[in-house]
């Protein structure tokens, strides 16, 4: 679906709106969805996990999301916004 809906934006010329997918991101989930296009990653439990601090489990998406193709459209790197990942 994020795919698509790039590959629809990128049709019409409409690089700067946002694609945010939320549910089940997580630290194997989240460079996918960049990839396919996904500009804002809304991640809950990922980042309120018990077993590890905040700081570092957005320290893992961050990598993750780093490790990940930036879709065709994309000039900016992934940035921390609010909890989520979003491009800038």
């Amino acid at each position: 679906k994020v795919r698509r809906a790039a590959g629809l934006l990128a049709a019409r010329d409409l690089d700067g709106v946002c694609i945010e997918v939320d549910g089940g991101i997580h630290e194997e989930t989240i460079a996918e969805a960049v990839t396919a296009g996904a500009t804002i990653a809304v991640a809950g439990s990922a980042v309120f996990d018990a077993a590890r601090s905040v700081s570092g489990c957005l320290a893992a998406l961050r990598a993750a999301t780093r490790s990940a193709a930036a879709p065709p459209t994309a000039s900016e790197p992934v940035r921390q916004l609010s909890g989520g990942m979003t491009r800038s």
